[in-house]
């Protein structure tokens, strides 16, 4: 999406072995999410398809998300971008968490895990992610979020003991190469000169 925004919004023009990077990546995560996924069940109105497609809404506002950082906040120091993306985010939930507030306290440790995903997953990660934005591009930055599913799978068998079967292993792969490939990671072919 971050791609399409960026030809779309801002006429940014990607070679075709971007593009292919970019195609064989989503593949891999296909690959890898294809048994897990389906649109059947849910209650109500909340069900895997909205689900999906607020998924994908999702995925249009990063890209754009990331092309307007790089577009309007160039020079801004990435500690101040990602302290007022943080404030900003907390201010815009806090009407639901005040709904939602729980009869009973949590304990330390949920406080603590909390208080490490927060730092750890969330304020560190993002510091690093919009420096990335500033030095590489947008379009560079949000390709390796296709390393999120690969990283889950991984992250699930060290931690969970979650079995890692031959058709994730091979996914995996795809989605590694395909980011590669995308991010200009692996080597492109280049002309010699007899053929110029």
């Amino acid at each position: 999406m971050a791609a399409l925004v960026g030809v779309l919004w801002l006429g940014e023009r990607l070679p075709p072995l971007r593009w292919a990077g970019l195609a064989i990546a989503l593949a891999g995560v296909a690959l890898l999410a294809a048994d897990k996924v389906g649109l059947k069940g849910g209650t109500g109105w909340i069900t895997p398809a909205v689900g999906v497609a607020l998924s994908l809404a999702a995925t249009v506002l990063y890209g754009i998300a990331a092309h307007a950082t790089r577009r309007w906040l160039q020079g801004v120091a990435p500690v101040a971008v990602a302290a007022g993306s943080q404030a900003a985010a907390a201010l815009w939930l806090l009407p639901a968490a005040m709904l939602a507030w729980p009869t009973a306290m949590p304990s330390t440790g949920a406080w603590a895990a909390l208080a490490a995903l927060a730092v750890g997953c969330t304020a560190v990660a993002y510091l690093l992610y919009f420096r990335l934005v500033a030095r590489a591009g947008a379009g560079q930055a949000i390709a390796v979020t296709y390393l999120v599913p690969v990283f889950a799978a991984l992250w699930g068998a060290i931690w969970l003991a979650e079995a890692v079967t031959l058709p994730m292993a091979v996914a995996g792969a795809v989605v590694l190469a395909g980011t590669a490939l995308a991010t200009g990671v692996l080597p492109r072919p280049r002309r010699n000169a007899l053929s110029r």
